[in-house]
């Protein structure tokens, strides 16, 4: 699934919060029947799923929770079945 992180998840985005990241709002825009979404430093955890976050997402998450002010990204994410 290709996940475009944007300009506007980015300031909606809350740091160090794995359900209001600016990540998990772009998965949420794309897969509304995903209730539950947390994201860590290293996996996007959708419901029951354990999906890993390739280096570019790993890096966005890094880089906007020390304050930084990172730029839109796009990533395809594997969602295991």
């Amino acid at each position: 699934m290709k996940i475009q992180v944007t300009q506007e998840d980015i300031d909606r985005g809350q740091r160090y919060d794995g359900e209001s990241c600016p990540i998990a709002l772009a998965i949420a825009r794309v897969r509304s029947d995903i209730k539950e979404i947390q994201i860590t430093p290293y996996f996007a955890i959708l419901g029951s799923r354990r999906c890993p976050l390739p280096l570019v997402a790993r890096s966005f998450i890094w880089a906007f929770d020390i304050g930084d002010k990172p730029r839109t990204i796009e990533f395809d994410l594997e969602i295991s079945e």
